[in-house]
Parts: C-alpha cells; structure tokens; sequence
C-alpha cells in the first residue's frame, strides 16, 4: 500500500467553516485579462507570419533550426500537454489518489536513455520531416501509408477531445452552462486555426513556450490561495484521505483500477509512444544535432516533472479545501462527482479578481496547445505522405506555401467539427482519453518498435498486428459494456494493446509471404481473420458465460 499522503487533519476542520467566502463568477477585469492573452497569441501568429515571409515550406514546418534547446524542450512538452492533463491531474488527485502521479514520474529516469540514446540516433540519421518516410525505408511504402493513416485517424479524436475538454472546463470556469460548450468550442478552435495557419511551427514553439508558462503560474496561484485560506499547508496532511479507494504497489487481480506497478507501465510505455510521434519528430528535425534533441528531452521530461508534482499537489489542496468548505460546492455536486470541474469551478470562484482571467487562460492554453501542434503535424503528414508522394505538386515554392496554410486552415475546421460530436462516452478525464486516443498510442509505437527491432518484419505481419492489437485492443477497453462484467485495469491497455500487437507481428513475420502465391495469399489472410474472430468469440462467450 502506498504511504498516506493526503487528506486526513483536513476532516477534523471541516465542521469549523461549512462555506469559503467565494465570487459569483469572472469579473469584467478578468474578462479583459482573457481577451488580452488571445490577442497576443494571435499577436505572435501574425509576426511569425510576417517573420516567415519568403521561406520555404520546409521552414514553415520546422522552423529554420534557430530554436535553443529550452524552446525546443518546453514546446514538446506543451505539445503532449492539454487539457486532459490539467484537468485530469487535480481530478485524478481529488477523486483516487496519489497512485497515477507516483506511476508517471517513477517511469521518467527509465525512459530517458531509451529516448536520448536509441530512439534519438535512430530517427536523426535521415533529416526526415515526416516520421512516416522513416518506416517507409524500413517496411516499405504501404506501411508508410498505413501509419501515417493512423496518425491522422488518432489525432483527428485527439483534437477533438481537446477541444471538448477544453469547452467544457471553460464553460464552469465561465459561469456558463453546457448548453455554451458548442459555442466555446467554435471560438477556441478558430483562435487555432488561426494562428497555427498564419505561423506555422514558430508561432507554434513560440507560443507553447507563453503557454507553459501561463499554465504553470495557473496552479501555483492556486496553491497559494488555498494556503492562503488555510494559513499555512496545514491541507497538506500526513493520512490516506477516507474518500480515495485502496491503491497497492502490486496486485495479482488485474480488475483493480489502479496499482504502482501498472500506472509505471501505463506511463512508460506512453512516455516512449510519445518520442515517436510525429509531432515530436518535428522537434527532433528542428534540432541542430543529436546533442541538442537530446537536452530538448531532458527539458521536456524535467517540466513533465515539475508540472506534475504542482498539479497532484493543487489536487491534494482543493481536495482539503472543499472538504473544509463543503458549502462552497455546487448545489447537488459532491468532491467524488465533480472531481474533474473542480479546479475550473475554483478558479472561477475563489481567485482573487484579474487573478482568475489568467488562470482561465491557462485552461484555454491547455486546449490550444496539443491542438496548434497537431494540426500543424497533421498537415506535414497529409502534404508530404499523401499529397506530394503522389507526385502532385504546386508550380512554385509559394504556391506549396499557400497550400499548406490553407491545409492548417481546412483540418482545423474538420477537427472543430468532429469535436463538436464528442461527449458520449463514460468517464473520468482519464478514463475517456483510456478508452480513445490511447488505443492507436500502442499501435504507432508498435510499428516503429517493429521497423527499429524486427529486422524479419514484413508488411503483411506489421498490418495483421495492427489488426490484432486493435480489435482486441476494443475488447479490452470496452470488457465492462460488452460483457458486462468488469475488466482489467485502464492502466493496464496500453501495455496489453502493445503486447499483443508485437506478439502477433513477430509470429505471423514466419510466415515465407514473398514467396507466397496469389493463391496462398488469400488463404493466409482468410485464416487470420478467422482466428481473430474466433479468438473474440471464445474470450466474450467466456466473460458473457462469469
């Protein structure tokens, strides 16, 4: 069991004060302190615009290499940052517990030296701009195609979720109600669209940078009101707070929600999945030299840390708080199912006027950051994996230019669009972006794991893995809606997605299919989707038949 770390001597208080003196919503300073950050992020767009006239589209989408270390490092982190995480973060915190922070920054000295000296050198030795030319040299061109599929299949929910989350935060921190998050949504991604489109991966860096900052001055306001309130750190107290379930290091029932050891898995494989994604590729390729990637990841994991530890601590603090103040809740909420809205619902009330407008732009940060980034990437892969590949290009360097803008422009409006859908699957923060995005992670990792370990792969064992780890990846994820029981561990997907992808591309790789007729060809394919539906079937007659 983990050490207590929170909660406890916050209890005993709670009877001394029932309600915090609290705001009725943002002030009017506040509003200003919001509208004043979206125009100067729209500020730095228009003169990396202006900056960027003349350069070539492969400035555009990498920069011109001028980057330092510390701008390259705190941009890939914002970029892997959103919304989820800081929301998710203090929710996580207030509803469960310490386990899922403890699993994120154990992981973090492991994962370093994979990333810095194998992953680094291995993609660095061609100055690609796309990752999917990488595993185009590696496993030919039809598994260029399919990565870089799944890339804009994987991110097109990852933007959209968001922007969702993002809505939805803005909308408590706002005083409006879900009937708003339409509306915010449409706002928020326009603000991308435009000055990820005007810029280009400048403005992006640049303004990841701004963002950073702004979403790490957020929580510690929060902190330091809350000490405020409490003179001192008395809300951070030495016991197991009675809300949180039990989280052990380690447990031989893989259908507890969370231990150590699989929040440790969940977090490094994410951390590594992460290395290889093509808006992290971008960032290797703006480096000057190995060297400086490498110090990039450094300044990357060591924010992670820091930004982290401030978001478990701001979860430990408002936990206490509205334990202390359980009349400053919202009418028929309770700290278990608000845990989520929590932070934003604080900022909106208890921070202190104009103090509040920022905070509330941090939020809007955390939405626009993973969006700028992948919109950005996302055009990179569609103009270079689809578009040029197939020997359709623009008549001169500015015409490419102008497509590209164009490009950022058409996918920022279809992921706004798409967002607009989201919202129907059950939840916390966590546990939506578990059941999402984080089944096509494992699978883009598996594939490069593939080209970088598997000098036997071939195509046809590198898809059929896919195919594998994505459908019983569903299984897995959804166990509890198709079977009705409960399944194993959220923590606990990534890590069986990516085993079982690997697993089956290294067995069905023995198989001679270069040497395979047209005819066995077929056959080989028929008996591979018969095994897997046979496997679905087996394993849901089993768990319908518990």
């Amino acid at each position: 069991m983990f050490l207590p770390v929170g909660g406890g001597s916050v209890l005993t208080a709670a009877a001394a004060d029932s309600t915090a003196s609290r705001r009725a919503g943002l002030h009017v300073i506040d509003w200003g302190v919001l509208v004043f950050y979206v125009a100067a992020i729209l500020w730095i767009g228009w003169r990396a615009s202006r900056a960027g006239k003349g350069k070539s589209t492969r400035e555009y989408f990498l920069g011109d290499r001028r980057f330092t270390s510390f701008t390259i490092g705190i941009s890939m982190f914002v970029t892997l940052f959103s919304t989820i995480s800081y929301l998710s973060g203090p929710g996580e915190m207030i509803r469960y517990g310490p386990g899922m922070y403890f699993g994120q920054v154990i992981d973090v000295p492991f994962v370093y030296p994979l990333i810095g000296y194998w992953l680094i050198p291995a993609l660095m030795k061609q100055r690609i701009i796309s990752l999917y030319q990488f595993l185009e040299t590696k496993l030919g061109p039809s598994i260029r195609t399919l990565g870089a599929c799944m890339f804009i299949l994987y991110r097109t929910v990852w933007m959209a979720l968001l922007m969702h989350f993002a809505a939805d935060a803005l909308s408590v921190t706002l005083g409006f109600s879900p009937r708003a998050i339409p509306g915010i949504t449409i706002v928020t991604g326009a603000i991308v669209i435009v000055y990820t489109a005007m810029g280009g991966l400048t403005a992006v860096m640049l303004i990841e940078v701004l963002q950073f900052f702004v979403l790490l001055f957020g929580v510690v306001a929060a902190l330091i009101i809350v000490s405020l309130r409490f003179h001192g750190f008395g809300w951070f107290s030495t016991q197991w707070n009675p809300i949180w379930p039990a989280q052990p290091a380690f447990s031989w029932d893989a259908t507890v929600r969370l231990t150590l050891l699989g929040a440790t898995l969940r977090s490094g494989v994410l951390d590594v999945a992460h290395s290889v994604d093509q808006t992290q590729v971008q960032r290797y390729m703006a480096s000057t030299d190995e060297k400086q990637a490498r110090r990039s990841v450094i300044i990357r994991l060591s924010s992670f840390f820091v930004t982290w530890t401030f978001l478990a601590l701001v979860g430990l603090a408002l936990l206490a708080f509205y334990q202390r103040f359980p009349g400053s809740m919202p009418a028929a909420t309770s700290i278990s199912s608000y845990a989520d809205r929590i932070f934003p619902y604080f900022i909106a009330h208890e921070l202190p006027v104009g103090l509040s407008g920022l905070v509330a732009a941090a939020i809007l940060a955390a939405g626009m950051s993973g969006v700028s980034s992948a919109v950005n990437s996302f055009a990179v892969v569609v103009l270079n994996d689809f578009i040029e590949r197939r020997g359709i290009r623009k008549a001169t360097e500015a015409e490419r230019k102008r497509f590209a803008v164009l490009l950022s422009f058409a996918i920022g409006v279809v992921v706004v669009i798409f967002s607009l859908l989201i919202g129907l699957i059950p939840g916390n923060f966590v546990e939506v972006t578990s059941r999402t995005i984080q089944l096509f992670i494992p699978l883009e990792l598996g594939i490069v794991l593939a080209a970088l370990l598997m000098r036997f792969a071939t195509p046809f064992a590198v898809f059929w893995g896919i195919i594998y780890g994505f459908v019983l990846g569903i299984l897995i994820s959804y166990w509890t809606v198709l079977t009705g029981h409960k399944g194993i561990s959220f923590t606990l997907y990534m890590p069986c997605i990516l085993g079982i992808q690997m697993v089956a591309t290294s067995l069905i790789s023995l198989l001679p299919v270069k040497t395979f007729s047209r005819g066995k060809f077929v056959l080989a394919t028929a008996f591979l989707t018969a095994l897997l539906i046979a496997i679905v079937t087996v394993v849901l007659r089993t768990g319908t038949a518990r």
